[in-house]
């Protein structure tokens, strides 16, 4: 349960991660709502090897929310292929929500924040797994959130990896990684000390900021669920 509540309290606290589940959720669920969508799906991906079933959300435990992420990961070429040719042949809303979709699919943040909820929600996912065995007694679970820490701190210098790899494996029709356009901020609002207004230098520098903040968190709220005078005593 505390480990549930850390990761909520890490999505809830990054605009950019809460969104990137909502946009999960909200696609699997348009396509999985109607039968004559999913059909159409299905023939995207049965000419992929590595194409599986679109996993929906679930809504309570956030610890297993890792399938979903990974089913739209790995059918994000059909996806593309399915969102796209309903944006081009459906008049009604369907085709409205469809090219919204693809928008979202063809941007590279979205491409590289769900690669690495990816990543972390695959070793949270285990070990949540992992603690709820039966035969599981208190030391074996103090050493699985010691160790999920210490993968979390390990991911944390592991940026450069990660950042090469979403490049490497982004699919051709997202658009290459690049820097917001800087504004010009009215005079009687400019205030050179106000860290609210992001401004990156590079490419990299922008990504490096978001994935600190993501590991950061988790670290962060993960501390605080269990680093508690109740748990470390017991």
């Amino acid at each position: 349960h505390s480990l549930n509540l850390a990761v909520q309290d890490t999505i809830k606290t990054i605009p950019a991660c809460r969104d990137a589940l909502n946009l999960v959720k909200d696609i699997v669920n348009f396509v999985r709502d109607s039968p004559k969508r999913l059909s159409f799906f299905h023939t995207l991906i049965s000419d992929e090897s590595s194409g599986v079933n679109l996993r929906p959300l679930c809504q309570t435990r956030w610890t297993v929310r890792y399938t979903s992420i990974s089913s739209v990961l790995t059918n994000y070429d059909a996806l593309i292929e399915f969102f796209a040719s309903i944006a081009d042949t459906d008049s009604s809303s369907a085709g409205s929500s469809a090219s919204g979709f693809l928008r979202h699919m063809l941007s590279f943040d979205c491409f590289f924040i769900l690669s690495v909820l990816k990543k972390l929600f695959g070793h949270i996912d285990a070990v949540s797994s992992a603690l709820q065995r039966k035969s599981l007694h208190l030391e074996e679970a103090h050493r699985l959130i010691q160790t999920l820490k210490g993968t979390l701190q390990f991911f944390r210098g592991n940026f450069q990896d990660m950042f090469e790899t979403a490049q490497k494996y982004k699919r051709t029709e997202i658009a290459s990684p690049e820097l917001p356009r800087k504004r010009k901020i009215p005079q009687k609002y400019d205030n050179s000390k106000d860290t609210s207004v992001e401004q990156f230098e590079s490419i990299e520098q922008k990504y490096r900021a978001r994935y600190y903040e993501i590991i950061d968190a988790s670290l962060s709220f993960l501390v605080s669920r269990f680093e508690t005078k109740s748990f470390i005593s017991s």
